[in-house]
């Protein structure tokens, strides 16, 4: 099977591809060029537009018709060393050409965050163990892409911690969803930081959590028949390096079909949004010059640099 790493790349316009190791495929030419290979067709275009659309949105709403076409698409031209479509295009790109952009929906997303899932977590800050899960949100305006910067407010006097993430891909719009039927409306995984400020006062309410740049997101979404079973996938992140969180969504208290369901009762969900589901607890704080990763098991590393605010 062709494994697939969708995300948002740009070369001038922002697009739809697939990273296979330091190389970018773009998935909607990958698919005009095996049209008009294939199937002689000067439309081919029009159709590569249906099979495969150049916006994520599009693309996450083809469901799995549009991730099968992805990967035929990209299995020919891969395989038939391709390089240029009909018109001139490319259909590849070298991955330090290009930028990653976060794979959300800026005008649509909904960033819904999930918290007390895992009793590590609870158990460092000190705080009881409630029965249910914890539920936030943070604007689309706040989540930045690979390799951008997490800017540390300069108003912020105390530490700033973080958090890996395992992060699911809404691709079906569900209300009120049975939880045996949740992961019919799941696309796949990407994964979340969650980039929170400590020792701030209560009266700023969600701010810790909730400030310009705290949700890098990526650096891609692979759809969910890519990893075998999300409820045993290895949680690490690493400062310069250096690791610092090391755990598994075994540990969750909760399973994640039912929290999405919970989550359903109270929110339409719809493509493109993206629930994160908890992280095991940061011990110690990154600093302005620290570069973070944050890696979930099969997915891949979201990678961020930290600097303090000008």
């Amino acid at each position: 099977m062709q494994e697939l790493r969708i995300c948002i790349y740009n070369a001038g316009t922002d697009r739809v591809g697939s990273v296979d190791g330091n190389v970018v495929y773009d998935v909607n030419y990958c698919c005009v060029q095996q049209l008009a290979s294939q199937k002689n067709t000067p439309d081919a275009y029009r159709l590569a537009n249906n099979f495969t659309p150049h916006d994520l949105g599009g693309f996450i709403r083809g469901g799995n018709a549009a991730i099968q076409a992805a990967r035929d698409a990209i299995g020919f031209v891969k395989s038939n060393g391709i390089k240029k479509g009909p018109g001139g295009e490319p259909l590849t790109h070298d991955a330090r050409d290009v930028r990653l952009r976060a794979p959300i929906l800026p005008d649509s997303t909904k960033v819904i965050c999930l918290g007390d899932t895992f009793e590590s977590h609870l158990t460092i800050r000190g705080d009881e163990v409630p029965d249910r899960f914890g539920l936030f949100y943070k604007m689309t305006q706040v989540v930045v892409g690979p390799d951008d910067y997490v800017v540390v407010p300069k108003h912020h006097d105390g530490p700033m911690v973080y958090g890996t993430e395992l992060t699911v891909v809404i691709g079906k719009e569900g209300r009120s969803i049975p939880a045996d039927k949740t992961w019919d409306h799941v696309w796949g995984y990407t994964i979340l930081n969650d980039v929170t400020l400590r020792g701030l006062h209560s009266q700023l309410g969600p701010t810790p959590k909730v400030f310009d740049t705290s949700a890098p997101v990526g650096p891609w979404i692979v759809p969910k028949d890519q990893v075998a079973d999300p409820q045993s996938v290895g949680l690490k992140f690493r400062i310069n390096g250096r690791q610092v969180q090391d755990g598994s969504t075994r540990s969750m208290r909760f399973r994640i079909l039912d929290m999405l369901s919970e989550i359903s009762k109270w929110h339409t969900l719809r493509p493109g949004d993206i629930i994160a589901t908890g992280d095991v607890g940061s011990v110690e704080p990154v600093k302005p010059g620290d570069v973070m990763e944050a890696e979930v098991e099969g997915i891949g590393i979201l990678r961020n640099p930290v600097k303090m605010e000008d």
